[in-house]
């Protein structure tokens, strides 16, 4: 009788071991971060021309002020009214605003899109196109005193066409250049998004 118990005690011990082993079913993998992102990103909406010029109308009085009190500061470091580091400091101080602006018109531009057809029209190939530009333009002119210009270089003992990003900080006079080029670009693309907004 003692040998018969023993022996349904480890009958019951070896199923109970196998049970505890049997592998459970795999649950479905759970989507990852950047797949729901993409799931949850909206689709560009399609707009007008008469839409996309009527919000770069509301932009150009915005460029135009944050331009004025950058071009007052680098006119003041070219006369020698304020150093480099004053300029820095100043400048910096306009990074919010330049930020939030270059923010709120790349934020527009990826959810708002014009037609194939409509990117083919004049109004938007000879204006409004320079509209997403100039927000980049008055970013540039306030980091680069301090942040410098990105360089972009073949990588050292590469044979495959790599290129690696490296960034020079301006002299002075490296940097007087650099704005004057900022500018001059600036200046012709405002003045071909004005040239299409309505009167």
């Amino acid at each position: 009788m003692v040998l018969i118990v023993l022996g349904v005690l480890l009958v019951s011990g070896v199923a109970g071991c196998a049970k505890k082993e049997s592998p459970k079913p795999e649950s479905p993998a759970a989507p990852s971060k950047q797949a729901e992102q993409k799931e949850q990103q909206p689709e560009a909406k399609t707009v007008t021309v008469s839409e996309l010029t009527a919000k770069e109308k509301e932009y150009v009085p915005r460029f135009v002020e944050i331009h004025k009190k950058i071009s007052d500061l680098y006119a003041a470091f070219n006369k020698g009214s304020i150093d480099r580091q004053k300029l820095n400091s100043e400048l910096m101080k306009l990074k919010p605003e330049v930020d939030q602006l270059n923010k709120e018109s790349r934020e527009y531009h990826k959810g708002n899109k014009l037609s194939p057809e409509d990117r083919k029209e004049q109004v938007y190939k000879d204006g409004l196109i320079y509209g997403k530009k100039l927000p980049n333009i008055l970013g540039n002119m306030v980091v680069v005193p301090s942040k410098g210009v990105s360089l972009i270089k073949p990588a050292d003992n590469s044979s495959s066409g790599n290129m690696t990003i490296e960034k020079k900080q301006l002299t002075d006079e490296e940097l007087k250049a650099d704005y004057q080029k900022r500018e001059k670009d600036y200046q012709e693309y405002l003045s071909k998004l004005n040239s299409v907004m309505p009167k």
